[in-house]
């Protein structure tokens, strides 16, 4: 990440928080803290469903930041209308300082967030053990997501104490995700470098995620634009295609056009006002994700 992404960043977050209300923070024993806002704090009585449902935020950013564009905005966006949503601000790192080392950041994302699934689970005081607990991602935080889904059971959750089914999300709403190997040179094989600390794809390919789909994948809308330019739509088809060949739940959406990182595809993804992420006809996929969860996740 550059100076100027940095900086971008950090006045973004400034912005959002000015106008983003939190109903709790909890911290992790890993260090990293939970943002949650309460659909009660936000939506009408009637929208919040018997069945309560918390969506788990994983922002994008190459794992070299935590975008704000797909953080706070679209955490309120789920708690309009009526699920509980919270941020996790993982672990990440300048790609050029993980190249250097050599040390990528491996699993230690996938463990901050086995950490937060846990701790929604089991922490009585937070007040979600009974909801359904939805994964959620855009760009490389759907990567995330999807590797939650898929690596609860991975060998570097051993050291810590849990159930696997604590880790496992009832569901999952996946935003232009990377799931796959591009030919090489490709934009979205930041991901992979920065996850594996090289250059070379065969080390990669422990953290591609369409191949490590089950039929005990967890349900999962998967929405991506067909243009996209920095994460090709392949992504999401073929992670639908696995999930759909192996007898899961997985409902597709793929709008004709739309930028790289559109979030929520509303006015407020961009706080400058300059409006390029506003697109009024991708921005219904809020919706489609919101009656999906309370289809098919129970």
């Amino acid at each position: 990440m550059d100076e100027k992404t940095a900086k971008e960043q950090e006045l973004g977050y400034i912005e959002q928080r000015k106008v983003i209300k939190v109903s709790v923070n909890k911290q992790l024993p890993c260090g990293k803290v939970l943002e949650i806002i309460k659909a009660s704090d936000v939506a009408p009585h009637d929208l919040i469903s018997a069945q309560p449902y918390l969506i788990l935020i994983f922002p994008g950013g190459g794992y070299e930041f935590t975008s704000y564009r797909e953080s706070l905005n679209v955490a309120l966006a789920f708690a309009k209308r009526g699920i509980d949503a919270a941020v996790l601000h993982y672990t990440t790192e300048n790609g050029k300082t993980i190249l250097a080392s050599g040390k990528g950041l491996l699993y230690k994302p996938l463990q901050e967030a086995a950490e937060a699934m846990i701790a929604l689970r089991t922490d009585e005081d937070l007040g979600f053990t009974k909801h359904k607990i939805v994964v959620s991602g855009y760009s490389a935080g759907a990567h995330l997501a999807a590797s939650v889904c898929n690596l609860y059971k991975h060998e570097a959750l051993k050291e810590l104490t849990y159930e696997a089914q604590k880790v496992r999300p009832d569901g999952a709403v996946l935003g232009y995700g990377v799931f796959e190997i591009q030919t090489k040179g490709h934009t979205s094989d930041l991901v992979f470098e920065n996850l594996s600390g090289s250059t070379d794809p065969t080390k990669w390919e422990q953290f591609t995620l369409t191949d490590k789909v089950s039929s005990d994948t967890p349900p999962s809308f998967i929405w991506h634009t067909a243009d996209d330019a920095v994460v090709p739509v392949e992504n999401s088809l073929h992670y639908a295609q696995a999930m759909w060949q192996h007898g899961g739940i997985a409902e597709l959406t793929i709008f004709p056009q739309g930028i790289h990182g559109l979030a929520t595809a509303t006015p407020d993804v961009e706080p400058d006002n300059s409006f390029k992420y506003a697109d009024p006809h991708v921005a219904p996929w809020v919706d489609q994700a919101v009656d999906f969860i309370k289809t098919y996740v129970s």
